[in-house]
């Protein structure tokens, strides 16, 4: 008695296996029924310069989303941005807000989520300008999900919350999204 076995083909990155006999192939593993499509987008980006509380908040970072070809969309941002703190003594502080919004369809804008960076405490004679100079990078990760798709623009937000005896620098804003 001879026994027939049926040739089930896939298709797996252009080729057609045999799933019986490949079984433990790794070009023989069932793909997703679909793939979703996947965008980097950047950003634009500006400074912003902070010498008291009352100063405005300043938009440092945007970037436009376009999901509508896009099934339950997943969008990553990443934000990163390099603050100079300028002390004019060792009795210096600030701290500072980040907000992530985003306006779909133009919508009104909603908030995503906030960052505060401080600083206070800074060590060295008051005579020397490079003790009195602090430079480090600022950098955040965050996910959304959409509702549904459309076209949406995310944008980050910086305000003084407190400085003193300071200007604090807000630069080199970098901002991307990854979209799928």
């Amino acid at each position: 008695m001879s026994v027939y076995m049926k040739k089930v083909p896939y298709e797996y990155d252009k080729k057609t296996c045999d799933c019986k006999r490949d079984m433990g192939c790794d070009d023989c593993k069932p793909m997703h029924p679909f793939t979703k499509k996947m965008k980097l987008v950047c950003g634009e980006s500006s400074r912003a310069a902070f010498t008291n509380s009352t100063d405005p908040s300043t938009t440092v970072g945007s970037l436009v989303v376009d999901t509508r070809d896009i099934h339950s969309p997943t969008v990553g941002i990443q934000f990163s941005s390099v603050i100079e703190f300028l002390a004019i003594s060792t009795a210096a502080e600030a701290r500072l807000d980040f907000e992530l919004f985003r306006t779909c369809d133009n919508g009104m804008p909603q908030r995503l989520n906030g960052w505060t960076y401080e600083l206070s405490g800074i060590e060295g004679n008051p005579g020397d300008f490079d003790a009195l100079r602090y430079t480090k990078s600022f950098s955040f990760n965050f996910c959304d999900f959409p509702a549904c798709s459309g076209c949406c623009e995310y944008f980050v937000r910086v305000s003084v919350v407190n400085i003193s005896v300071a200007t604090l620098l807000v630069d080199n804003v970098y901002m991307t999204a990854l979209v799928q």
